[in-house]
């Protein structure tokens, strides 16, 4: 009865149905095995990659202790600091080629067949470099033999008493003065505000537009007073008290009822009459976007933008194609981003005050650039992902691009445009809405905070 129970219980096969061949079923005890395999090399190459970093810092440790020893002792002691060092750089060289051994032997494991003999080449080669690292971090360390010293701690002549001779070499003493500790918290004592009341003003500019110090560059006795002396002391005081925090002084001023106002004048007929220089802050000071803030815009509006913090600078050369914030692109007195430059980027020479200004340069920027042209292309196609009808795609652009609802004037006039380009020889709804993007880049607004 058991029996007959088990066998209704099994599943029906179409009779007209061919059984699966038997190398087509999956052997998923083998699966299984590749995939423990394939992690168990992962797992190596990532141990090896901290090994790797723990020996390098154990490297930089006995390269400063033996730079310290040759210092300050002389004779067996000072010789045994530098062998360790020396020993330590070698551990190094293990390290890294213990490294990419696992990375040979990781990547013949998931070698392609017609690949598996290159790969096995690689890794006997990275085996053998392995194998002669080895030898040498365990050969004995020469009296020739020395270790990198660290950058910077090497004493370079001068000549400031004469130029025809070096200056004596200067001995630093084994502990600090303190003298410049002392000029630190001179500067930021509260008995001494000044720094704080730099800092506050500069900050206050950068959001607002107009400082409350309109000499920036001639912050004292000599420069203009304060238009508004008690909130700048109050901002100097909040900064202190922070503990010197300036993201908490951001906050607070991008926070306040001053700098969340209008721009606008409509309906501030009796107070442009009283105060047209906006002395007492009844409305915003529109102010030109930052020449950074224009290109990582674009970027970010096309989703192309490279968020990665860190790393090295970019290039001139490479600044055209890259995706890069732009605070990373170098940056010095003779090379200069063109398109940055253009829409007033900072002088090397100059921290004060950026200038701003509006020159007919910026509008063939805006034109003809290549990174406008391809930037206009991508967020065209990123507002349409889940827009078919003209009309909210065009209010969607207005409100990214620009950050107003567009008027019914505005509207009609952007589905007229945007029905002529698709009407174009070669005109696409693609190209069509792409060239309005184009167009609402080269808004003023895009360029102006309101």
């Amino acid at each position: 009865m058991a029996e007959t129970k088990a066998r209704s219980a099994a599943p029906l096969r179409d009779p007209t149905v061919a059984p699966p061949a038997v190398a087509d079923q999956p052997r998923a005890p083998e699966a299984a095995g590749t995939a423990v395999a394939d992690a168990q090399l992962e797992l190596n190459v990532t141990e090896a990659a901290v090994a790797v970093a723990q020996a390098e810092y154990r490297s930089v440790e006995q390269r400063a202790e033996a730079q310290r020893a040759s210092w300050r002792e002389s004779g067996e002691v000072s010789r045994e600091a530098a062998v360790a060092a020396v020993r330590a750089e070698r551990q190094v060289v293990v390290a890294k080629a213990r490294h990419a051994a696992a990375v040979a032997e990781q990547a013949r494991h998931r070698a392609a067949n017609d690949q598996q003999e290159a790969a096995e080449k690689t890794l006997q080669t990275a085996r053998e470099a392995l194998a002669k690292a080895i030898a040498a971090a365990e050969a004995e360390v020469n009296p020739t033999d020395q270790y990198t010293r660290l950058v910077g701690a090497l004493w370079t002549p001068t000549r400031f008493l004469s130029s025809g001779n070096d200056d004596p070499k200067v001995e630093f003493s084994a502990h600090s003065t303190g003298r410049r500790t002392a000029l630190a918290n001179w500067i930021t004592d509260r008995r001494n505000p000044l720094t704080a009341r730099v800092a506050a003003n500069h900050i206050w500019m950068r959001h607002l537009g107009q400082p409350l110090v309109p000499t920036v560059f001639d912050f004292g006795r000599k420069g203009t007073p304060p238009t508004h002396p008690e909130l700048l002391d109050w901002l100097a005081a909040e900064l202190m008290d922070s503990g010197w925090s300036m993201k908490h002084l951001h906050r607070l001023i991008v926070t306040s009822a001053a700098y969340r106002m209008s721009s606008t004048t409509a309906g501030g007929e009796a107070d442009m009459a009283a105060d047209p220089e906006n002395r007492y802050l009844w409305r915003r000071v529109p102010i030109r976007l930052e020449s950074q803030v224009v290109r990582d815009s674009l970027l970010a509006l096309a989703g192309s933008l490279d968020r990665k913090m860190g790393g090295p600078p970019v290039l001139p050369a490479e600044q055209v194609t890259s995706a890069r914030r732009s605070l990373y692109f170098f940056h010095s007195n003779n090379d200069r981003n063109l398109f940055l430059t253009t829409f007033d980027e900072a002088l090397v020479k100059d921290c004060y005050r950026r200038e701003q200004s509006i020159v007919p340069q910026q509008a063939l920027a805006l034109t003809n650039s290549r990174l406008v042209l391809e930037a206009s292309e991508q967020i065209a196609s990123r507002l349409s992902q889940d827009t078919v009808d003209d009309a909210a795609f065009i209010r969607k652009a207005f409100r990214m691009l620009v950050g107003i609802e567009p008027a019914e004037a505005e509207m009609a006039a952007s589905e007229s445009a945007v029905a002529a380009w698709r009407r174009l020889p070669g005109g696409t709804a693609g190209s069509a809405r792409a060239s309005f993007v184009w167009a609402m880049v080269n808004h003023n607004d895009f360029v102006t905070l309101r």
